[in-house]
């Protein structure tokens, strides 16, 4: 009977155990929700009425944001975008609102429109988080919001490796129209690869070193430098190259006469570069042979400077805008 009654009572120690520890799972992952996965053809046709964390499913390491507003795009991520990336602004700390303010209208552009696409690593995303907590003001509702969407997706885990990019719906501007907002896709996604696959961001590196000739690297700078993009970061200047020459289809924002080199040297250089990359689903979108898009105009009429994606100028064209100001 004494024996019985242990094994009673250790059966009811350990169904409490299994409770508990069921419990616990059921608790992570209400706070862990791993998004869902999505092709290139599940984002773009997403009609997001709030912002909607996705993942990449040809790379799940990458992170794609839908936004349904401009606004909200921008409250979330331009400070990200000086601390990281944008030339003449600090690296070592977050700007306050009312100079990020003054950087965005010193660009040309408004809070909404200074970027339509957004990439970086997770890294660097955990770094602006770390230094804005701490700086005057700390972080904004907007910036809030995104840590809350990344804390939820397991982001914020030091060991945890990825990108996050972002993608605005359709119609929210001009330039996001169907081919717009596919070239602003595929222009991020190829970021997204460079921050998760060593082996693409390797070739691409050895390729802005070595692949092209001085005359070359000096156009494509020149051309990143009128972007505002930071000179000093080799890494980000080798990142944009590929993005712009391998992944940008739309002449709108990029074309032969916005990085002043011939037509017939940009086709060699993307034969080059496509030769080197590694397999995976960036090297089989390459592959892919492109539907021929009719050509419109090099310069748009908008003042918006989509990331890594503002309408393409040329040097004198950029002079001429800067001129008018």
């Amino acid at each position: 009977m004494g024996s019985g009654r242990r094994r009673l009572g250790a059966a009811f120690l350990f169904a409490i155990f299994l409770a508990l520890v069921a419990l616990g799972i059921d608790q992570y992952r209400r706070r862990i929700s791993v998004p869902p996965l999505a092709t290139e053809a599940d984002i773009l046709a997403l009609d997001a009425d709030q912002p909607s964390l996705l993942r990449f499913a040809g790379n799940p390491a990458i992170l794609v944001l839908v936004f349904n507003d401009l606004a909200l795009q921008g409250e979330m991520l331009n400070r990200i975008a000086a601390l990281v990336e944008k030339r003449g602004l600090p690296r070592e700390r977050v700007l306050a609102p009312e100079e990020i303010a003054r950087a965005i209208a010193a660009n040309g552009a408004t809070p909404s429109t200074w970027y339509y696409g957004h990439d970086y690593s997770l890294a660097d995303m955990r770094r602006f988080f770390g230094l804005a907590e701490h700086a005057a003001g700390g972080l904004t509702v907007g910036e809030r919001r995104l840590a809350a969407l990344l804390d939820r997706a397991g982001a914020f885990k030091a060991d945890v490796a990825g990108a996050l990019i972002t993608l605005p719906r359709a119609g929210l501007d001009p330039l996001l129209d169907a081919a717009g907002r596919t070239t602003i896709l595929r222009h991020e996604l190829s970021h997204g690869e460079f921050f998760t696959n060593p082996a693409f961001a390797q070739h691409t590196m050895r390729f802005w070193r070595e692949g092209l000739d001085a005359v070359e690297r000096a156009a494509f700078t020149g051309f990143l430098v009128r972007e505002d993009y930071d000179p000093d970061n080799e890494a980000l200047l080798a990142n944009e190259m590929q993005a712009y020459l391998m992944h940008t289809a739309d002449p709108r924002f990029f074309n032969a006469e916005a990085v002043g080199l011939p037509q017939v040297v940009l086709a060699d250089l993307r034969a080059r570069f496509r030769t080197g990359m590694p397999p995976g689903w960036l090297r089989d979108a390459v592959d892919r042979p492109r539907r021929r898009r009719p050509q419109r105009g090099t310069v748009s009429s908008s003042n918006a400077c989509p990331d890594r994606l503002r309408p393409a100028l040329s040097a004198a064209s950029s002079e001429a805008r800067r001129s008018r100001k």
